[in-house]
């Protein structure tokens, strides 16, 4: 549940322009639901950390997290990664 708090927490505070927060909390939940083999909410924290390094103009970061996100969401048929990423 935690690191579904922390997806929702990156996600505002990309869409509020708050590349930090949202890093942060990307960073935080990612390494949450890695810790317990959660992978749909890893793959929804490293999409928006992905934002986040657009946000702050880390264009190589982002293409390459998007990259893993996009290969990942696809074997899995994870749609909704997919879209966002």
């Amino acid at each position: 549940m935690l690191s579904q708090i922390l997806f929702w927490q990156a996600y505002a505070a990309a869409t509020a322009g708050d590349p930090v927060g949202a890093r942060a909390a990307a960073e935080e939940g990612r390494d949450l639901a890695d810790a317990i083999g959660d992978r749909v909410d890893s793959r929804q924290c490293r999409v928006w950390l992905g934002w986040a390094q657009i946000m702050h103009g880390d264009l190589g970061g982002a293409v390459a997290q998007f990259g893993d996100v996009l290969t990942e969401a696809t074997a899995t048929n994870d749609v909704m990664a997919v879209v966002l990423a």
